[in-house]
């Protein structure tokens, strides 16, 4: 271990072109500003999922009324994020960067939550990585838009364990953001860009300031005009959901786009609602952007994004799902494969034509109800054996994937990431809990079922080449998640555990 002070961090060849002096002075000063605070807002969230539990819905808070009802406006985007139409989205890896802003997309989002294994190694190379690109070192030579980048840190629930700081280990938001506003900000700005970031898996506007107070502490930190460091928010949770003026307004110095999380905002659903069997989702195949929860999400985020003044984007998995998310008033949308770049381009340049976005297009207030939110449908028959199979497969292969150190993985020709592998096993944990039968034949969804099905899928990979003892690891994940009692909050929270 390498002791600096008060902080101890584990050795690694990309260590000292990370980790240096004023590196490790400035997570220090991170630390012991805000990590008390962080805990805060965990406990809270416990707390509010206690609440949950005992039948207490989320609503609309009162005490923020007249946020709500205000007529406030946040600061145009900076030029480089004006056009935002078509949004790739992948880990740090270098190749991954490099191919990404070679694609012609307007915006790569370096995502080292979701998309990426947390190894140490995959950490500090990341670090690199951005390093590299925000200098120009992974040169763009495509023919299409110049591409700005983005990085989305990890969640405020994890932590870098190969990091402490007086014996804690410092929160793997704080590492991921402070490393890479240190490095490269002045850079960035130099170069006609900026430190832009994507936040991740908010549940409110309590975490919204938080992100507020540490950017600001950022930019006096590094000397940087207020409001340099400009945000875009996931709005990915329940929680969040109905708090979405309250976490612009939080961050209204900043803010410059609201992206509709599609899968970790299903799982957000199905973990806060666990134990309510209304809430029981069918095969995930079935719970698209048209589920009534779903429109209700994406109506509410494009009105209120536009009505202050900020991007909406959305997520589209293919060329249909783009096209009606830009007739529907996105300014944008996230695709997680180059290969879509093309088709998703076209679709939004048919409504936008010219323009750079649709801020100026104000859809009357579709008055969004608490109901509308929280309205769930599971049609008859819609919990399939073929979706459980499914579930686990990808919870089993994505997990050994991670553990092995790659973040997403590929099944139906889809990248899957840590979003998806969290709602596959909700579900699977809402099945069991509250006894699904299954199509055809009405077997219901057992303790036993489940295990009987990961021996399965662990033999199958296996068959296939892939290493038995880390799919053995993934299969140890599963039991302990999606067949625990008391789940924890993040399936990634139980299998970073077992990450060296």
């Amino acid at each position: 271990m390498s002791v600096i002070e008060s902080i101890i961090f584990t050795p690694d060849s990309s260590a000292d072109a990370v980790l240096t002096a004023e590196a490790v002075e400035f997570l220090i000063a991170l630390h012991h500003r805000f990590e008390c605070a962080r805990r805060d807002l965990l406990a809270a969230r416990a707390a509010r999922q206690t609440e949950f539990d005992s039948g207490r819905p989320p609503e609309f808070l009162e005490a923020t009324t007249a946020v709500r009802e205000g007529q406030w406006r946040v600061p145009a985007p900076p030029d480089a994020l004006r056009d935002r139409r078509v949004e790739l989205i992948g880990p740090a890896a270098r190749n991954t960067m490099a191919e990404a802003l070679t694609s012609g997309v307007n915006v790569f989002i370096a995502d080292l939550g979701d998309a990426s294994s947390p190894t140490w190694e995959n950490m500090l190379r990341s670090q690199v990585n951005l390093s590299d690109a925000a200098r120009g070192g992974l040169a763009q030579t495509g023919t299409g838009p110049r591409t700005t980048m983005m990085v989305m840190p990890r969640g405020l629930h994890l932590v870098e364990k190969h990091v402490s700081v007086d014996g804690d280990p410092i929160a793997a938001s704080l590492f991921d953001f402070g490393l890479y506003c240190l490095h490269n900000a002045r850079t960035l700005m130099d170069r006609g860009s900026g430190p832009y970031l994507c936040l991740p898996k908010l549940e409110g506007h309590l975490e919204a300031r938080l992100w507020n107070e540490v950017t600001a502490f950022t930019e006096d930190a590094l000397e940087l005009d207020r409001g340099s460091i400009r945000t875009t928010v996931q709005i990915e949770t329940i929680s969040a959901a109905f708090e979405i003026d309250e976490i612009i307004y939080e961050l209204r110095e900043r803010i410059c786009g609201l992206g509709a999380g599609r899968w970790g905002y299903v799982a957000s659903i199905a973990k806060a609602f666990r134990l309510d069997p209304a809430f029981v989702l069918p095969d995930r195949a079935l719970v698209g952007t048209g589920a009534p929860f779903m429109r209700a999400l994406t109506e509410l985020l494009v009105e209120t994004a536009h009505r202050r003044g900020t991007h909406a984007i959305g997520t589209s998995a293919d060329r249909l799902e783009a096209r009606r998310l830009a007739s529907e008033g996105f300014d944008g949308t996230r695709i997680t494969r180059a290969t879509h770049v093309s088709a998703v381009r076209a679709e939004f340049d048919k409504v936008l034509g010219g323009a750079p976005h649709q801020l100026t297009r104000q859809r009357p207030e579709p008055r969004v109800s608490a109901a509308d939110l929280l309205t769930v449908t599971r049609p008859e028959g819609g919990c399939t054996q073929a979706g459980l199979d499914r579930n686990i497969d990808v919870i089993i292969g994505y997990l050994a994937g991670w553990l092995a150190g790659t973040g997403s993985v590929t099944f139906d020709e889809l990248p899957q990431d840590a979003s998806a592998a969290e709602l596959c096993c909700a579900q699977v944990w809402q099945w069991v809990h509250h006894r699904i039968p299954l199509t055809p034949g009405g077997t219901v969804v057992t303790d036993e079922l489940v295990r009987q099905r990961a021996d399965k899928t662990v033999s199958q990979l296996s068959a296939a080449g892939h290493d038995r003892t880390v799919l053995q690891r993934a299969r140890a994940v599963l039991d302990e998640v999606a067949l625990a009692e008391h789940p924890p909050t993040f399936l990634t929270l139980t299998a970073y555990e077992l990450i060296d």
